[in-house]
Formats: structure tokens, C-alpha cells, sequence
């Protein structure tokens, strides 16, 4: 499947999700969503847990079939450095690691680098749905 901005798609489900009332031919209609929203709090401030939850089910009624799966992915992040002028963000994994700068493309992430600071933390929460449904070749 192609997706936004021409990537393409995969996903995988679980063993207990069968849709084997399908054959070649059949019409298969798919929608994908991906939000990715950041937010930036003080160093002071509370962050959610990072997390990575995932949801996959299947239904099949005679010869029709549909699933659906949407994952959410949070991850928190130091900042280390801001760089306004190269539109540069450089962040840190709170538990350790390697410390990674990022270029900042968007206008809108670009227009609020100014009240970015060493020290704040930056949530990032990425949300994936999938939705798939299956029926007969007419």
C-alpha cells in the first residue's frame, strides 16, 4: 500500500486474525492515519510515561471481512540545545543514550523554536490507525 508522501505501508497482525474468506479479485478498501504531535513542557513539569501500545481486530460476516489496528507511541525527550538560526533541535533520551540534533523543516515547529530551552522536555506522540474491509468482486 502506498501512504502519504508516496511511503509505502506495511503491517502485520496478529496469528488470530484470519480474514481467509477473501479471493483474488475482491474489492479491498484501505484508510491510514498518522498524526505525530509534539508538546513541550518545563524542566519542572510532569511528563507522561513513555509507552507503546498496540490494538489489532478482525470481524468477518460470510463473505465480507474488515480490521482494524492503531498503535500510539509516546516517547519524552531532554532538550540539550536549541539552534534558531540552522533550525536545529538537539535531544536526549531521559534514560540515557546518545544525544541526537534534528532539523526542524516544518513552518510551524520552525515558528516556535524560540521558546524551546535547554533544560524543557519534549513529548512526542505519534498515533497510527489502520483500517482495512474486504467484500466480494462484483
Amino acid at each position: 500500500m502506498t501512504g502519504p508522501a508516496g511511503r509505502s505501508l506495511t503491517s502485520n497482525v496478529g496469528a488470530g486474525v484470519k480474514m481467509d474468506t477473501s479471493k483474488v479479485g475482491d474489492r479491498v478498501s484501505v484508510a491510514y492515519e498518522e498524526k505525530l504531535s509534539f508538546v513541550l513542557s518545563g524542566p519542572n513539569t510532569a511528563t507522561p510515561g513513555g509507552r507503546d501500545v498496540s490494538v489489532t481486530a478482525a470481524a468477518t460476516t460470510g463473505t465480507r471481512a474488515a480490521g482494524v489496528m492503531a498503535d500510539q507511541t509516546v516517547a519524552n525527550w531532554w532538550v540539550t540545545g536549541v539552534n534558531t538560526s540552522a533550525n536545529t533541535i538537539s535531544l536526549v533520551n531521559p534514560n540515557g543514550g546518545e544525544v541526537r540534533t534534528y532539523n526542524v523543516v516544518a513552518p510551524e515547529g520552525r515558528a516556535q523554536l524560540p521558546r524551546v530551552k535547554t533544560g524543557d522536555k519534549l513529548t512526542a506522540i505519534d498515533t497510527q490507525v489502520l483500517v482495512v474491509a474486504i467484500s466480494p468482486k462484483k
